[in-house]
């Protein structure tokens, strides 16, 4: 799915200040209007993290209150950093373990990861 700027632009209106309004996906989809296509997972945060690259401090929780909203707040945003970090150390867990699982079962393959 390419993200336009209209898409970019529908969902960022529709997502609110402050984690105490924090909306869910498909409350976000509701309050822009978009059309039955985007409503799913995988749309909406697609559409979400083109909007965090662009540079917009929007965060999330699964926590309650759980979903999405943009934050004013440097300190706030530096607690969702810490926890996406989080999140990527337990990849990087699972990506060793599987790694040498695959190793043990007698992968030989060499692998180097993709260079960003």
């Amino acid at each position: 799915m390419r993200v336009t700027d209209q898409m970019k632009k529908r969902v960022l209106s529709a997502i609110l200040k402050g984690k105490k309004n924090a909306r869910i996906a498909d409350e976000i989809h509701e309050a822009a209007e978009t059309p039955r296509e985007w409503r799913t997972q995988i749309h909406t945060r697609a559409i979400i993290r083109e909007l965090i690259l662009d540079g917009h401090p929007i965060c999330s929780s699964p926590a309650s209150p759980s979903g999405f909203w943009i934050t004013e707040d440097p300190e706030e945003l530096l607690g969702v950093i810490t926890s996406l970090d989080g999140r990527i150390a337990k990849i990087r867990q699972r990506r060793s373990a599987l790694w040498a699982t695959y190793k043990r079962m007698g992968g030989s393959k060499a692998y180097a990861p993709p260079r960003r």
